[in-house]
């Protein structure tokens, strides 16, 4: 599982199947360094696509525009797909 760290930690962070975290990337906190032209900035959300986990980037910290956007961090492994409960339905 992957959790994106929003807040000044700037970090995706990688968790086992039992919660226990593996690693974090970047591996210098604060640093928002991922190999890109747009540094971690407030990710607040990632999900998988194929092999990559999408990053969802607000940059709530440093109020930067150009930083919102999605990132495409390559893993090298594929997700399980999303769960998607049914609709709920009322009478």
């Amino acid at each position: 599982m992957y959790v994106a760290l929003a807040g000044l930690a700037a970090q995706l962070v990688e968790l086992d199947a039992r919660g226990r975290e593996v690693a974090r990337f970047p591996e210098v906190p604060l640093s928002g360094d991922n190999g890109s032209e747009v540094p971690f900035d407030t990710p607040s959300s990632a999900t998988f696509l194929g092999t990559s986990v999408l990053v969802a980037n607000q940059s709530a910290v440093a109020g930067e525009p150009s930083h919102q956007a999605i990132l495409d961090v390559e893993v090298g492994e594929r997700g399980r797909p999303a769960f998607l409960p049914r609709r709920a339905r009322f009478r």
